[in-house]
């Protein structure tokens, strides 16, 4: 039988699997529909690094959370936290040698899934039995990303962060974000930032998104994927329905500030437009942070050849324009006005 339009069989390559015009247009409407006949797939990705005692209890509970397979993505562990030997169930393990980042570890992992529904945590998270179908299939009608809200790992009990919200000041040059404290009336509602160290990506985002981020920090990552996702049009949302508990412990090996100074060039020059990146980011960024700087913006970051490589293929997927992002953060901003916010930082806090 002759393949029909819009069959994956007629959209396929050479290779007999289907183009990148099926993933980004037909798959995701036939997405929102299969989720009535089946269960999908749900794959989870573990991001790790000198964990400890932390990662066996959260492998269990991500099978307890309704995980179909999982990925431990080790990057460069020295604490033997990863040790395929000692990990329960079924786990594959990504070892990285040299750590490479949460950003990079998240698109590394779900670069190379089968599922239908990629969730990214970090190993130090424990969420409710059976949360991971249902917020699949949020992510999958809605064609988003979906986070559950989350606890505080320093003031327990305290308080729950339901998702954010981004800021943007062009004096300071960069994105801020701040946590909302509050429930909103809506159990799917919608946010302008990510938070809280597990999200859940349905495939066909995973690849509108593009290549791996060179963000190689450890944390300050849910804004670059906040941003990423929203100039390609992808909605962020958070799940009310569902709290994690967040069980991070404060790690100081990885606390470079000069590094995170030049994620805010990379993504500056990876995601904006150049006359944006030259005339407002750049020299607020080196106003900003000059005197601590050891490197050179223009040689270091403009000419790096894997950001350069990053920044052209995100930009066949940019959708947005600058001044849509920011007007949807203004918007985003004014609308969030009457909600309490919490702002917490992270280098002091460990949230």
């Amino acid at each position: 039988m002759a393949a029909q339009s819009g069959d994956p069989a007629s959209l396929a390559g050479e290779s007999g699997d289907p183009d990148e015009s099926y993933l980004l247009n037909v798959l995701p409407h036939r997405m929102r529909y299969d989720v009535k006949y089946r269960k999908p797939h749900v794959s989870v990705f573990l991001l790790s690094r000198n964990e400890g005692d932390q990662v066996i209890p959260t492998i269990e509970n991500m099978w307890a959370c309704g995980a179909d397979d999982v990925t431990v993505i080790d990057d460069g562990s020295t604490d033997g936290s990863c040790d395929p030997r000692k990990l329960p169930g079924d786990v594959q393990i990504v070892r990285h040698n040299e750590g490479s980042g949460c950003g990079y570890g998240r698109f590394d992992g779900m670069g190379c899934s089968d599922g239908d529904v990629c969730v990214t945590a970090d190993a130090h998270v424990h969420g409710p039995e059976g949360c991971f179908q249902e917020m699949a299939n949020v992510a999958l009608e809605r064609r988003a990303i979906v986070c559950p809200a989350i606890t505080s790992t320093k003031r327990p009990g305290e308080w729950t962060a339901y998702g954010a919200a981004l800021e943007f000041d062009v004096r300071k040059g960069y994105f801020e974000h701040y946590c909302f404290g509050d429930k909103p009336k809506e159990t799917i509602a919608p946010i302008s930032c990510l938070y809280g160290g597990i999200y859940v990506f349905p495939k066909y985002v995973v690849k509108r998104m593009g290549r791996v981020s060179r963000m190689t920090r450890w944390g300050y990552n849910e804004m670059t994927h906040s941003i990423r996702a929203l100039l390609c049009d992808v909605p962020l949302f958070v799940d009310t329905r569902f709290v994690f508990e967040h069980r991070y412990k404060l790690k100081r090996e990885n606390d470079d500030t000069n590094l995170r100074i030049m994620n805010f060039f990379r993504a500056g020059f990876i995601f904006l437009d150049k006359e944006t990146y030259e005339q407002a980011v750049r020299p607020a960024l080196v106003a900003k942070f000059g005197s601590q700087m050891n490197f050179d913006p223009r040689q270091d970051i403009e000419e790096d050849p894997f950001v350069l490589d990053e920044r052209k293929v995100f930009r066949t997927h940019k959708i947005w324009s600058d001044e849509d992002l920011l007007m949807y953060v203004v918007r985003n901003q004014l609308a969030a006005q009457s909600r309490p916010r919490i702002t917490v930082d992270v280098t002091k806090e460990g949230f």
